[in-house]
């Protein structure tokens, strides 16, 4: 395939060593890297000074009881389908909440779904991980159309693929100078 081709990663931080492998996709060039999750981390400098290069990062969750349906999922992934992305790592459905984005959340659930934030408390609590109940059969979409796609969906799968690609440059030292 000619052209930009694009990488969507979503939660990248639970995966150990992960820069070096998205880092190899920016030096290459022919790839535009999407960074998704909401761990401090993503959002923190380290991030930059681990990739040593520009990132864009997105926030796509897809939300228990409101937007956590197969159509989404399916929407989601056409949009990443057109753009050619090579793989795909996603570790749940749901979203995310720190303590502060939690009382917000849940103040703005109550002025557009009335009761629902009654539904969140009750079943997430002050959980930081808000996995949707349709987790298993919405997980199930995703690897079955990125498996029909030919897409690696797979941590594992996406992160061998990265390992493999070749150095396009050697790393300097400050000996070398």
């Amino acid at each position: 395939m000619d052209g930009l081709k694009y990488l969507f990663l979503d939660e990248i931080q639970n995966v150990k060593g992960f820069e070096e492998s998205i880092n190899a996709y920016r030096e290459e060039g022919e790839y535009s890297i999407f960074i998704t999750g909401s761990n401090s981390y993503l959002l923190s400098g380290e991030l930059a000074t681990k990739l040593t290069g520009r990132y864009i990062e997105y926030e796509l969750p897809l939300l228990p009881f409101i937007t956590d349906t197969s159509e989404n999922v399916e929407t989601i992934l056409g949009y990443c389908f057109d753009a050619g992305v090579k793989g795909i790592v996603c570790f749940d459905i749901g979203m995310t909440l720190r303590s502060g984005d939690r009382e917000y959340y849940y103040r703005a659930l109550d002025r557009h779904f009335p009761g629902l934030s009654t539904k969140y408390r009750e079943k997430y609590g002050n959980s930081y991980e808000v996995v949707s109940d349709r987790n298993d059969e919405l997980m199930k979409l995703f690897h079955a159309e990125c498996e029909r796609r030919g897409v690696l969906h797979t941590p594992d799968d996406c992160f061998r693929y990265t390992s493999e690609l070749p150095d396009k440059y050697e790393q300097m030292s400050v000996f070398d100078m």
